[in-house]
């Protein structure tokens, strides 16, 4: 009797693992073979996926399949690797929607953007990136690198992650695309010729987070990765957002 229930037990969980790949292989073997790193910067080929879109299609199956039971039953990391991973997705989705546009912010019309365009199904209903990144990460995930994470197909926005975010790594993961954001001399840098520390915009949108989330000024926080820099002294000033596509030439 108890060896029944044992190999019961065994079973349902072997069929548990066979539900949601949360290694994410088929979006891992996309970014794999349609993303290439340069430098510090990662670049998409948008006409190679438009071209063939079969894979990103199975992956946005799978995606648009989690129901909000399912999810609901995850681990808090598993949800918050689900949530960024679905993000970046569907932003490739939605470039590859539109292509060939010089920019993300071409899509839209006058009274609308494209990360408030409806045009995708997740947790159960019809969702917008904005609805992904401010009212679901943002609201239940205390971590402000979420920015450093989420890609919004721009060359000035912290790069697309080669890899796919996973639970058991996403401690690590932050930290790598965190570091590989800061060394990027093109969006942050900082001169001590000045005492000025030049950033991404992206601090001047979200750098609050840091401290309703951290409890740190984003200042604080990025005091470790510049020498010299000195949170309540040094100036800060912003660089320009390059809003180009992040595409393959």
């Amino acid at each position: 009797m108890l060896k029944t229930i044992f190999l019961t037990a065994i079973y349902l969980i072997s069929l548990t693992s066979m539900g949601f790949d949360q290694n994410y292989t088929e979006y891992q073997e996309l970014l794999q073979n349609k993303v290439k790193k340069v430098g510090h910067q990662t670049l998409v080929n948008y006409k190679e996926i438009k071209k063939n879109p079969q894979r990103l299609e199975r992956i946005i199956k799978n995606l648009s399949a989690v129901t909000p039971k399912e999810y609901e039953s995850w681990e808090k990391l598993e949800q918050l690797a689900f949530l960024i991973n679905s993000y970046n997705v569907f932003t490739i989705k939605l470039i590859i929607d539109h292509y060939p546009k010089k920019s993300i912010k071409d899509i839209g019309g006058l009274f609308s953007n494209p990360w408030k365009k409806k045009f995708f199904r997740l947790l159960g209903k019809k969702n917008f990136l904005d609805n992904i990144e401010h009212n679901i990460i943002r609201k239940n995930f205390l971590e402000p690198r979420i920015h450093f994470a989420v890609n919004c197909a721009s060359i000035g926005c912290p790069t697309l992650h080669t890899l796919p975010f996973v639970a058991h790594k996403i401690k690590e993961q932050f930290s790598d695309v965190t570091k590989n954001f800061l060394e990027d001399k093109s969006k942050n840098y900082y001169d001590s010729s000045t005492d000025t520390l030049y950033l991404s915009k992206i601090f001047k949108w979200y750098g609050d987070d840091f401290k309703k989330m951290k409890g740190i000024s984003y200042k604080d926080f990025l005091k470790p990765y510049f020498k010299g820099f000195n949170p309540s002294s040094s100036n800060t000033d912003w660089l320009d957002y390059d809003w180009g596509l992040n595409t393959l030439p």
